[in-house]
This record gives C-alpha cells, sequence and structure tokens, in this order.
C-alpha cells in the first residue's frame, strides 16, 4: 500500500520526467510553483506541455518574449 509521501514522490518524479525534454523555461516554471501541492504541479504542467505540443505540431514558433504577452483572451 502507497502511502501520501510516496504517492507525492512518484507524482514529483513523473512530472521531472515528463518537463526533462521541454526547454529551461519549463523547468523553472516547475519550480516557480514551490508553494502549490504535488496535484496542481501535474495539472498546471499538464496545461503547459499540452499547449507547447500544440505549438509544435501546429508548426507554430513563438519566441519567449512573445509568450509574456500571452493572455487568456488568446488562449481560448
Amino acid at each position: 500500500m502507497q502511502g501520501r509521501v510516496e504517492n507525492k514522490l512518484r507524482i514529483e518524479n513523473s512530472i521531472k520526467n515528463r518537463i526533462s525534454s521541454f526547454p529551461l523555461y519549463v523547468n523553472k516554471y516547475y519550480y516557480s510553483l514551490n508553494s502549490k501541492t504535488h496535484v496542481t504541479k501535474n495539472v498546471y504542467l499538464t496545461n503547459v506541455i499540452r499547449f507547447l505540443n500544440y505549438l509544435k505540431e501546429n508548426n507554430i514558433s513563438i519566441e519567449l518574449e512573445d509568450m509574456n504577452n500571452i493572455d487568456s483572451y488568446l488562449v481560448e
């Protein structure tokens, strides 16, 4: 039987493995979520990964500076 700590470690390790192939800013974003729970981090990063994969699959190139200007109206 797995306890809460083991579950947290499993999810945290899964997140780290998933983001290892992404640019450094994704890793920095992960560490900026320090005060969030492991479940929240997983949800947030899953959304970021889905977004980045969407960009890649549709050959959409976006500069890091441009990403700072993305708001909810653009994403909807």
